[in-house]
């Protein structure tokens, strides 16, 4: 962890001298198991495989202390709302993106939905073992680095990191991971990210912060409020409205 913190320290450092704020749009596209859309209706099955299958783009925004990496168009909430309310609690939708690195704290955030209600919740910078490779890929004009991790949820998942070294900020799509470089390249089972754009802006540009309204949870509690409101039919959201979440409620 020390030696992941005195990189990152290197890199924004060296970040301050060059560029004060870097913009790095991606796309990313989803795959699902054979299936996966049969636990949809018939009526609706096409109609969400479509939404779900469609590649999003993403944008990725560091000023060298806080960077935000968000959707560019934002997901229909109702959506979810509705699969609830037929008792479909146990498909995934794709959630909307957002998340918020400060890096000062070595600390992040990020925006969970959960059955309609929107929860923040921060987190520590992990310190993840990584594994490097000598393969090199091109992304954009730049050579970019392989590193990957297997996935504690599935073994049989290999998740690879397309790094460069060559822009000086340490950073990348999704959650914190000890990369050496900026993430130009995300794979895995179900999921491909690839940037498509990068832009060089020459002055340290505000970043969203966290709403002082919103209450932040740490991942222990969310993962507790979640197990409560998994397992309940019906329960009161932050306002202190009854939801009802019964199959054909």
């Amino acid at each position: 962890m020390k030696i992941y913190i005195f990189i990152l320290l290197v890199a924004v450092c060296t970040n301050a001298t060059s560029q004060k704020t870097i913009r790095i749009n991606y796309v990313e596209q989803n795959f699902f198991p054979t299936g996966y859309f049969e636990k949809f209706s018939e009526s609706e099955r096409e109609n969400y495989k479509l939404k779900m299958i469609q590649p999003r783009l993403k944008t990725l925004v560091n000023n060298g202390s806080f960077s935000l990496y968000v959707n560019e168009v934002l997901e229909n909430k109702a959506d979810i709302n509705t699969l609830s309310a037929n008792g479909l609690t146990n498909v995934l939708l794709i959630p909307n993106t957002w998340i918020y690195k400060d890096f000062n704290n070595s600390v992040y955030y990020t925006k969970q939905n959960l059955l309609g209600e929107e929860y923040v919740v921060q987190e520590k910078f992990p310190d993840n073992e990584v594994i490097f490779s000598s393969k090199i890929k091109k992304i954009d004009k730049f050579n970019c680095k392989l590193a990957f991790i297997i996935s504690k949820k599935d073994l049989n998942d290999t998740i690879k990191f397309w790094y460069t070294q060559n822009i000086a900020i340490i950073d990348g799509p999704f959650r914190p991971f000890a990369i050496p470089g900026l993430i130009l390249g995300y794979e895995n089972k179900y999921k491909n990210i690839y940037a498509t754009k990068i832009e060089f802006v020459n002055s340290v540009q505000n970043i969203e912060a966290i709403d002082k309204k919103n209450k932040i949870y740490t991942k222990e509690e969310f993962e507790k409020i979640k197990k409560i409101r998994n397992s309940a039919k019906e329960f009161n959201d932050e306002k202190g409205r009854l939801i009802n979440i019964s199959p054909g409620k």
